[in-house]
């Protein structure tokens, strides 16, 4: 049988089996459209359903007092951390493990010898945070929740115990000499306050359908100061000394990420099929 032949016979072959590839190529790409948002809705049904969940938050701390020394940002501190937490209805309870970073001014002046002298460094800590939080959903879709937050947090270890004592030298300019110059020594209190407070509102954003970021803005308050700074100092031929408080105040401005633990083992067993 000639070619010619052969091609008029097999042609129309060729094009159904052509057309019927492109067809089910077409059939594969909407079950894959399909399939996924079918696991979408699974997981955003699982992510609205009362249970425990984790979630990562990260923020700033502006002080209540911040320090007069221009152009100076010592007033600012960050805080982040890991949590976990319970909701059932619109109540949820947390617990975490957090870090935050905290200190006093950055300089402090001494009337006598009119001249301020340098703070030590802040001393970060590792605090237990306990809260409690109340939202309602907004809207139909029940995609934002909005509601209020209360927290006790305890501050259970210092890390930043080597800059709780230290020495500072200050030698003057012009004729003063030497031996007048300026000497202080600092040491952090013994006795100091394990407990601080946060009070605040929060907003509660369902994020990718399966997960939740929450903006929160708190107001952070201590009974008494978490520690106390003794100083004393010599210069010029006088001498004295003075106390610093060290509180974590202020209001709080903080970020987090929220995976319910449903969700998180849906993904990581693949119980949800197409």
């Amino acid at each position: 049988m000639k070619p010619k032949i052969l091609a008029f016979y097999f042609l129309p072959l060729i094009l159904f089996l052509q057309s019927w590839e492109v067809e089910a190529q077409y059939m594969s790409d909407d079950h894959r459209r399909v399939a996924r948002w079918h696991r979408q809705e699974q997981y955003q049904k699982l992510s609205r359903e009362d249970g425990g969940y984790l979630f990562y938050n990260g923020g700033w701390r502006i002080e209540s007092e911040p320090d007069k020394v221009e152009s100076s940002y010592s007033n600012w501190s960050g805080t982040h951390g890991i949590n976990y937490g319970y909701r059932k209805s619109n109540l949820s309870y947390e617990i975490g493990l957090n870090i935050i970073y905290h200190s006093p001014d950055d300089f402090f002046y001494i009337p006598e010898l009119d001249h301020s002298v340098y703070s030590p460094p802040g001393i970060t800590s590792l605090i237990v945070p306990i809260g409690i939080r109340f939202n309602i959903p907004v809207g139909e879709k029940e995609k934002f929740r909005f509601g209020a937050n209360f927290g006790v947090n305890w501050i259970a270890i210092p890390l930043g115990k080597n800059n709780e004592s230290g020495k500072g030298v200050y030698y003057w300019q012009g004729d003063v000499p030497a031996s007048d110059r300026l000497v202080y020594t600092w040491e952090a209190d013994k006795q100091r306050s394990r407990f601080f407070f946060k009070a605040g509102i929060h907003g509660e954003l369902q994020f990718l359908k399966s997960s939740f970021l929450i903006f929160q803005v708190s107001r952070a308050f201590m009974l008494n100061p978490s520690v106390t700074f003794n100083y004393e100092w010599t210069g010029k031929g006088q001498e004295g000394s003075f106390q610093v408080d060290s509180v974590i105040d202020g209001y709080m401005f903080e970020i987090a990420y929220k995976i319910p633990l449903k969700v998180l083992g849906a993904k990581l067993n693949k119980q949800i099929e197409p």
